[in-house]
């Protein structure tokens, strides 16, 4: 499970050689994989996996989007907010 995408810094070290080689090898034995994120997939790439450092890389962005949709399906979770 990956808890709470898109709420801390991202560099493209953690991006591509850590994010990116996890989900590529869920994919290679087709596990499915848990996210959250107060993120809808378009934004996650647009807002969140797109920048490191001030540095625009929208394919490298694109490719763990794609692997995410891959391992999972998006599931809308709406209403107030419960945390304490």
């Amino acid at each position: 499970m990956f808890d709470d995408i898109g709420a801390g810094d991202l560099t493209s070290w953690f991006r591509d050689s850590v994010l990116g080689t996890i989900l590529d090898q869920r994919m290679v034995k087709k596990r499915s994989t848990l996210f959250t994120s107060n993120f809808d997939l378009d934004s996650l790439r647009d807002q969140y996996l797109s920048y490191s450092r001030n540095i625009y890389e929208p394919v490298k962005a694109a490719r763990i989007i794609d692997r995410v949709k891959f391992l999972s399906r998006p599931v809308l979770m709406s209403g107030k907010s419960r945390r304490i």
